[in-house]
């Protein structure tokens, strides 16, 4: 009976935009016969596809250039993921993963009833305060204009996620409120 229990979860809002690429990913080794080859170069050399890492790269920014440390995280992975078929696209892609650095956020753990027996309800509110959303609506925006510089832009067949991409801020709220997890 102490209402303080619980309360003050911090918890990482994730949302990915994953893009199809012109030039090989991770995606190109699920073929029957390449996988074959990666699970003998795994057991033989300890090498290849199995150990592979989730996260490429990272990168820390700000969304704002007066903001004192960078609010949003990227974390950038060589692998399409198609989840009609839930498991690894045919096409060769990335994605992108967003996190709020520091999440102001807070949810909470509470029973779900006097039961012992019963899970607990658990509601991180991943985007319960206006600056996390803020921050993931301008860090989207961000992923977005990265992967139409030149460099990249070159090797972008197109982006696959979110669909359909959002068109405004208000869009781009719903799809993040929508389709974000836990991650960090």
């Amino acid at each position: 009976d102490m209402p303080e229990v619980g309360q003050n979860l911090h918890e990482h809002v994730s949302f990915s935009q994953s893009f199809e690429v012109d030039v090989p990913t991770w995606n190109n080794l699920f073929g029957k016969f390449s996988l074959a080859r990666e699970f003998l170069k795994y057991l033989f050399a300890r090498r290849g596809l199995m150990t592979m890492i989730p996260v490429e790269a990272m990168a820390y920014l700000r969304t704002k250039p007066d903001l004192a440390f960078p609010d949003v995280k990227l974390s950038l992975g060589l692998m399409l993921f198609d989840p009609v078929k839930g498991g690894p696209h045919k096409k060769p892609g990335m994605v992108v993963f967003q996190n709020v650095a520091k999440p102001k956020s807070r949810g909470e753990i509470r029973l779900r009833s006097a039961d012992p027996n019963d899970k607990p309800v658990i509601a991180p509110q991943l985007v319960g305060h206006p600056d996390d959303l803020a921050s993931m609506v301008a860090g989207v925006k961000i992923v977005r204009e990265i992967f139409t510089q030149p460099a990249l832009a070159k090797h972008v067949v197109r982006q696959v996620a979110p669909d359909p991409i959002p068109q405004t801020d208000e869009e781009w709220v719903d799809a993040i409120k929508a389709r974000s997890g836990i991650g960090f």
